[in-house]
């Protein structure tokens, strides 16, 4: 099957590792992975800050970098959230109303293609570790299921799974101060080493970015992974 791999900035800029991991993943499954030259961004660091006009700008533009013909795999639970639903708000009642339906319509986040489209829940994998799952706070306002990533975790052979029971605050840091965030997200680490866990699996590339910078600041001897590390 041949599919686009949207590269989140964030990955781009800051663990541009992760795309690799994704790019493997997804061939080892036997897809045929194209990733647009001319691809940018979604618009999302943008619309965050509130600068709509701008983020309004780059959205066109990547209904123009993709192609509605063949999926389009985001490793982000929350770039394919923006894409889904904030992205259709800007651009409702427009010319490229339509267009940008016809392009949503195509677009999954990573663990969702697998399971919900490809029907794979199921890898080759044998990891003898005790892990705490981490979701995105994305999960609570999109169509994207955990269930998702629970099955395919489940399936790890040697994998004991937990689930953790606090934030990392990633999140959180765009509403509060950094270093109330930092206090959140260092109780998710807390609650992994009580635990005796091995390693902290995200489903998120921003979640894993803040919680590598707040391991490295404890100087904890925690892993941290995005998913697709564990499957290839």
């Amino acid at each position: 099957m041949k599919v686009q791999l949207f590269i989140p900035l964030v990955v781009d800029q800051c663990a541009p590792e992760l795309g690799f991991q994704v790019i493997k993943l997804l061939e080892n499954i036997g897809c045929e992975v194209i990733v647009p030259s001319s691809q940018t961004s979604s618009g999302e660091e943008l619309y965050s800050k509130g600068d709509w006009l701008d983020s309004r700008e780059i959205a066109e533009k990547f209904l123009n970098d993709f192609d509605s013909s063949f999926p389009i795999i985001v490793p982000s639970v929350e770039a394919s959230s923006f894409i889904k639903h904030q992205m259709g708000d800007m651009l409702a009642n427009s010319s490229l109303h339509l267009k940008y339906k016809d392009i949503a319509g195509q677009v999954y986040e990573l663990s969702e293609f697998l399971v919900d489209h490809l029907n794979i829940d199921h890898f080759n994998a044998n990891v003898e570790e005790k892990v705490i799952l981490h979701y995105s706070c994305s999960y609570s306002i999109t169509d994207n299921k955990a269930e998702c990533l629970d099955n395919i975790m489940s399936k790890v052979k040697g994998l004991e799974v937990v689930q953790a029971n606090h934030v990392c605050a990633w999140k959180e840091s765009i509403f509060i101060e950094a270093e109330l965030a930092d206090q959140l997200g260092m109780l998710l680490i807390k609650e992994a080493e009580e635990l005796a866990c091995d390693r902290i699996i995200t489903n998120e590339p921003y979640c894993f970015i803040n919680l590598s910078q707040l391991i490295g600041q404890k100087k904890s001897n925690l892993k941290i992974s995005y998913f697709p590390e564990i499957l290839i």
